[in-house]
């Protein structure tokens, strides 16, 4: 396990909790926003280079795995709380969705 030398202990079960809110709906502000900024980078163009990496590693098919960004995508940007998150990557959102599904239809 990989430790910080001078963190805080009292602090552990704080970041601990912030880290698993990630994976379920966000009950606090704090929770809200560590979330959103989560969903933010997922929308991002360097997340289909993370879905590649990952895709490559565990052996999926590269058209199973577009599919697979394409719906975790759109989950993501339906899934953000705050407006102004939402206007700031619509554009990537847009464009990565567009380039995914220029993608798949090679496929077909």
């Amino acid at each position: 396990m990989l430790t910080i030398k001078d963190f805080p202990k009292d602090k552990i079960k704080e970041v601990k909790r912030l880290i698993e809110s990630i994976n379920r709906e966000p009950k606090t502000d704090d929770e809200v926003l560590l979330t959103t900024a989560d969903e933010m980078a997922a929308l991002s163009p360097l997340g289909l280079v993370r879905l590649m990496m990952i895709s490559g590693n565990r052996g999926i098919k590269v058209e199973n795995a577009l599919e697979w960004e394409l719906n975790y995508i759109d989950k993501r940007f339906n899934r953000l709380r705050l407006k102004s998150a939402k206007e700031i990557v619509k554009k990537d959102y847009e464009e990565k969705r567009k380039l995914l599904l220029s993608c798949l239809a090679l496929y077909v």
